[in-house]
Order: C-alpha cells, then structure tokens, then sequence
C-alpha cells in the first residue's frame, strides 16, 4: 500500500468516525427531545380520553357515513384540546 493509499483510507476511517460519532449524538438529542415529550403528551392522551369517550357514547351510529363525519370532527376536537393544555 502506497503512501497516498495509506493517507486515502486514514481519511475515510476519519470521516466515518466523525459520521458515526454525529448519529450518536443526535440519538442522545432524540431521546432527550422525546423523553421531555413524554409528559405531555400522556397528559393530552389522559385529558382527551375522557371527551372522546363521552363523545362516542352519543354516536351509535358510527358506522353510517354521517357517523364517520361526526367521528372525524370529534377527533378534530380532541386534537384541539391538546394545544389548550
């Protein structure tokens, strides 16, 4: 192996560790990101299950298409109560 050769594949094991040491470190910001997330969104789903259910007992038709509809609107809805919290 050459000199040019030699300083070629030093390069490439140096970039490599630098891309592999930079995907380490965005796994430890996605985790941090979704650990901080986590609260909240166990908040919104414990908060909005309670209109969702209270929502569903008024719709015995949610098989029709009206139902669908009125599904669909409802759980716009509960997704709006998750900004308000």
């Amino acid at each position: 192996m050459s000199t040019t050769d030699f300083e070629r594949l030093e390069r490439l094991e140096q970039a490599i560790t630098l891309c592999l040491q930079e995907i380490d470190h965005n796994f430890i910001r996605c985790h941090r990101v979704a650990t901080a997330c986590l609260p909240i969104v166990e908040r919104y789903a414990e908060q909005s299950r309670s209109v969702w259910d209270g929502a569903k007992v008024n719709t015995p038709l949610q098989m029709s298409s009206d139902g669908l509809v009125l599904e669909t609107i409802l759980r716009g809805c509960c997704r709006g109560v998750g900004q308000w919290i």
